[in-house]
């Protein structure tokens, strides 16, 4: 990203690697409770395999909901909270749930490069007309939420 000056409202956007790391935590993070799912839960309780297109249909669902319970509920996922950085509005407010779900739907769309953009915000911020910043800094440790 090419992160112009000054950003609007002054907010403090989280830098291009913050928003790398995020990407990669996310993504290892949330196939392997995909995988655990479908091995451990789905697969056994079946008689008979799964095919490629439902395995692909419960692989999307699964990370659909990871990265909309995380964000709406969890306040960011595991990735967000390790770099601290979490998801505001332009007036630096907690973005609403539809907010949350545009911006899932269009991270399942544009994945993997939907970090990947030459503005301040990925296609799944501008769709959510949200921003990723970096957290102010609190008392309290990062991960009190999970």
């Amino acid at each position: 990203m090419l992160f112009q000056e000054p950003y609007p409202n002054n907010l403090p956007i989280a830098p291009e690697g913050s928003r790398m790391i995020n990407f990669i935590v996310d993504f290892i993070f949330s196939n392997a409770l995909t995988l655990s799912i479908i091995n451990l839960i789905i697969e056994p309780s079946l008689q008979a395999p799964l095919s490629f297109w439902v395995m692909i249909l419960i692989y999307s669902c699964i990370r659909f909901s990871y990265y909309l319970i995380c964000e709406a509920m969890l306040k960011g996922t595991l990735g967000q909270h390790l770099t601290k950085s979490k998801i505001v509005t332009i007036d630096k407010e907690t973005p609403r749930f539809i907010q949350y779900f545009l911006r899932t739907i269009s991270r399942v769309i544009t994945a993997p490069g939907s970090f990947i953009s030459d503005d301040l915000q990925a296609f799944h911020d501008k769709c959510s007309n949200t921003y990723v910043i970096k957290k102010a800094q609190e008392n309290s440790t990062d991960l009190d939420m999970l």
